[in-house]
């Protein structure tokens, strides 16, 4: 299987007519393309309690949400949901034997019935067969499971970056290789191991910033108790480029981005010509672009927060309506006009071409916003602000 890096240029889904709401509100939303329609997967429901958590999916086709078919089980044993999955959308082959975008789906995590909760390893591909019915398929399961992590797609790499495991971050790199359906471990993320940081890739370099760290306190004389985890948001920005030669990552660290670190924003590749195509008459094809590469961030909260909004120290989590965005020709953080509702719990947006009836725009399905009310909105933002 061959995957591709670059953003792809999405279709608009069904012809220009696309979703204004979720089918129900829902937040920590898993959101790739499969073929021309954006799906949707697993999240929060309103409650936010344990028995919220979704393990269903739906694609916006003709006009309507259709459901996807139901997805294996990933725990060991009864579960509530699946919270922290990503999804990417890559081009691989279809049963027609021709190259289609189609969506993966990467683990996340299940809470049981003692509200532990359960890292799943798996990675999932959805395939749509000759006669257009929808199945997925089971590729290789994560050899060192984690959550809360970032996945992205790097040439024909896939990677899952730093993340959580059992009681701890860790920093473990593992790349997936689409052409053999083997994992294999890189040299570990030189940054401060966290959980629920973003990232985005586009080209050969890969920009990720913020997360969460975890430590815990020595322990007091006289406690009975093991020392809990403690939790802060760390402020950090690296930049990592891929070396073929030696098959790993070399990384730099960045400046922090404009404002405090945040916790679940999301982070989209935008190519330049996405922001501001031209076009020669003349030649009949693309004349060039003005217009930098970008790694967009937007959204988030500047609280870290458990599953169901509430700060790890008890305060309620408010989300950001913050964008910036760093900047690959230049190699720096501009600050960009803010999202037009704050919004946090992000597991990525989606890239909507224009259309008849919306401009080209970075689309939000769903998320957190004020006062932790979980979302049934589609929220857009135009390219046109990144300018």
């Amino acid at each position: 299987m061959l995957v591709t890096s670059a953003p792809i240029a999405a279709k608009t889904a069904s012809n220009g007519v696309v979703p204004a709401r979720l089918p129900a509100p829902r937040s920590n939303v898993a959101v790739a393309y499969h073929g021309a329609s954006p799906c949707i997967l697993n999240g929060l429901g309103p409650g936010k309690a344990a028995n919220d958590a979704l393990q269903s999916g739906a694609c916006w086709q003709a006009g309507r949400w259709r459901t996807l078919p139901p997805l294996p089980s990933g725990a060991q044993g009864p579960a509530h949901g699946r919270l922290g999955s990503i999804a990417l959308s890559l081009e691989l082959p279809s049963a027609a034997h021709s190259q289609t975008r189609q969506l993966l789906l990467f683990g996340g995590y299940q809470i049981a019935p003692d509200h532990q909760e359960l890292t799943i390893a798996q990675l999932l591909q959805l395939q749509t067969s000759a006669d257009g019915q929808l199945k997925w398929q089971a590729l290789a399961d994560h050899p060192r499971p984690v959550d809360d992590t970032v996945f992205v797609a790097l040439g024909q790499q896939l990677l899952t970056i730093s993340g959580w495991r059992t009681d701890g971050n860790v920093a473990e790199i593992s790349r997936y290789d689409a052409a053999t359906d083997r994992w294999h471990a890189l040299q570990p993320f030189p940054g401060v191991p966290v959980f629920g940081h973003a990232a985005a890739a586009l080209g050969e370099q890969i920009v990720l910033c913020d997360g969460v760290k975890a430590w815990k306190n020595p322990p007091k004389p006289g406690d009975l108790e093991k020392p809990k985890n403690q939790f802060a948001l760390q402020a950090q920005c690296w930049r990592a480029r891929w070396q073929p030669a030696t098959q790993q990552l070399r990384w730099t660290a960045l400046e922090n981005h404009p404002g405090k670190p945040r916790y679940r924003m999301a982070a989209v590749a935008v190519a330049g010509s996405q922001v501001s195509p031209t076009w020669d008459k003349s030649r009949g094809q693309r004349a060039g672009n003005h217009e930098p590469d970008r790694i967009v961030f937007l959204g988030g909260s500047e609280r870290a927060y458990n599953y169901n909004g509430i700060g790890y120290d008890g305060i309620p989590a408010e989300p950001s309506a913050a964008v910036f965005s760093f900047n690959l020709r230049t190699q720096k953080f501009e600050q960009h006009p803010p999202l037009s509702v704050a919004l946090m719990d992000l597991r990525g947006g989606l890239l909507e071409p224009a259309s008849a009836n919306h401009p080209a725009a970075i689309v939000f399905y769903g998320g957190m916003e004020a006062g932790q009310v979980v979302s049934d909105r589609v929220l857009r933002y135009p390219l046109s602000q990144l300018r």
